[in-house]
């Protein structure tokens, strides 16, 4: 592995991620802040085991299928846990994960979106893109720089949509 060769998603933290069904069209969709092959070795134990309270295992134990775990797919990645549940409830759909029900406005505006972005979802950057004119005045700045300011404004935003 050469230094600026991706990691590969197996070695990746704090992501969403999708584990498809070798044998239907089903997937599990889940997220984790550890690292991504630490977690689908747990899956790998909990069906050894026979746990039930896993969904995995329950795929497994009930309709005889395997999951392909070496055809892993990171959907988005996301440092706070509240911002990686989000992304997992907006990909569940049509997986065998519990119902997690996001409020109305969010249905509707998942599925005006949803077929309209191909790639994975992840963390959006400010540093190739022009700066908003309240960026260029400055607004919300104290002691930090332009990237820290929009950082802590977007966490607070967050916050506050969680908090409803």
């Amino acid at each position: 592995m050469k230094p600026n060769d991706p990691l590969p998603s197996t070695e990746q933290s704090a992501v969403v991620y999708s584990v498809p069904c070798r044998n239907s069209e089903a997937k599990y969709v889940g997220e984790t802040g550890e690292r991504l092959g630490t977690r689908l070795y747990e899956y790998e134990l909990a069906i050894n085991r026979t746990d039930r309270l896993s969904l995995v295992y329950g795929h497994v134990r009930k309709l005889n299928h395997e999951f392909a775990f070496e055809k892993v797919r990171v959907i988005g990645r996301a440092n706070e846990k509240m911002a990686r549940l989000m992304l997992e409830s907006w990909s569940s759909t049509g997986t065998i994960n519990r119902a997690i029900d996001l409020n109305l406005a969010y249905q509707v505006l998942r599925t005006r979106v949803g077929s309209s972005r191909p790639g994975p979802v992840g963390q959006t950057s400010t540093q190739d893109r022009e700066p908003t004119p309240t960026e260029n005045r400055g607004a919300g700045q104290r002691s930090c720089g332009k990237h820290q300011a929009l950082s802590h404004r977007r966490n607070r935003e967050a916050r506050n949509k969680f908090s409803e």
